[in-house]
């Protein structure tokens, strides 16, 4: 009941964010006489669209599943989950597929997290791995924010972006070292909260999941590495469709705005963010950019993972992999 009723509400919030956007936007060309200035409406502004810089950006977002692939890859291997990397290609993009195209059926990390252990007794770690892989993704997106934000810290929203994302950094490295600290969880006897009556399951549950890569930090220095590196691309591809409709904002603050785009895109608020990333977008660089424009970038920054998501079913067709993971005795 609970899930139909999330379902119902993020549909009602998507139909919210839709109609935000249908009155946001000018669809014909608007004239201001007394300026001289004509703001195009939307068929205008696509129909006078960069399309070498929308097909480059496509091109851009396609090196970064093979990266998000690879940082997953690495997480099973350092809890000895032995898929190969192209089957771990096969199972990230089938995910993709079901978390964008799919919403309100079984989740893309459920049906990764049951296809990658299918064959081995090591499901717990593979439910794991997509855990940290997530983890180390957000760590990557802010520590990419903190850096982007360092060449534009002339603009109020960048320098606070940039001031968030350190502090974000410093409480999770900081907070982890003392949660996985062998001292401090003896002092403050955390091991006896596994044992407590009705949550205690479930407390160990989460605490087998931050202790699983204490002894891997190795590996997941080089996640986050490469997260950030994953992170760069996107907000280069963002940038490029913003620039490609006319845009007037440096580089650099476009890329700049990614972070806090893919953040809230990434909240189950609304369906891929739609109305919450415009509105965010907004109020960063409405002043370089109008409404139809942001619209636009946003679309194509959509359509360019939507046409990879499709790409992921083409992965479906080999028969072993369903919508939904047979369900088992154990």
């Amino acid at each position: 009941m609970l899930r139909k009723l999330s379902i119902v509400v993020r549909i009602l919030i998507a139909a919210a964010g839709v109609a935000y956007i249908v009155y946001s936007v000018n669809w014909r060309d608007v004239t201001d006489a007394q300026a001289a200035v004509q703001e195009p409406g939307v068929l205008t502004m696509l129909r006078g669209a960069n399309v070498l810089l929308l097909v480059i950006g496509l091109f851009i977002m396609a090196i970064v599943y093979p990266l998000q692939v690879l940082r997953w890859w690495l997480l099973m291997g350092a809890r000895h989950i032995g898929a190969g990397y192209g089957r771990a290609l096969r199972l990230y993009m089938v995910g993709s597929f079901f978390n964008f195209c799919m919403p309100g059926t079984t989740g893309g990390d459920v049906v990764k997290g049951y296809y990658a252990a299918r064959h081995s007794d090591r499901r717990t770690d593979a439910l794991m791995s997509i855990l940290f892989d997530r983890i180390t993704g957000l760590i990557g997106l802010f520590l990419f924010a903190g850096v982007v934000a360092l060449v534009m810290l002339d603009h109020p929203l960048v320098r606070k972006l940039a001031m968030c994302s350190w502090a974000a950094l410093l409480v999770v490295i900081v907070g982890y070292g003392c949660y996985s600290s062998r001292f401090l969880r003896q002092l403050l006897h955390i091991e006896k909260t596994r044992n407590w009556p009705v949550i205690g399951k479930f407390v160990a549950i989460i605490d087998d999941a931050a202790l699983a890569y204490r002894d891997h930090l190795g590996t997941v220095g080089l996640a986050i590495m490469i997260s950030t590196l994953a992170h760069f691309l996107l907000a280069l591809a963002l940038a490029l469709a913003g620039l490609a409709l006319g845009v007037s904002a440096p580089i650099q603050l476009l890329m700049g705005i990614n972070p806090a785009i893919v953040f809230v895109g990434a909240l189950p608020i609304s369906y891929q963010g739609v109305g919450v990333q415009e509105g965010v977008a907004q109020a960063m660089i409405g002043g370089h950019a109008t409404m139809n424009q942001i619209v636009g970038m946003l679309m194509f920054f959509r359509l360019y993972m939507l046409v990879y998501a499709l790409c992921g079913s083409l992965f479906l067709i080999g028969g072993d992999i369903h919508m939904r993971p047979p369900s088992e005795s154990n």
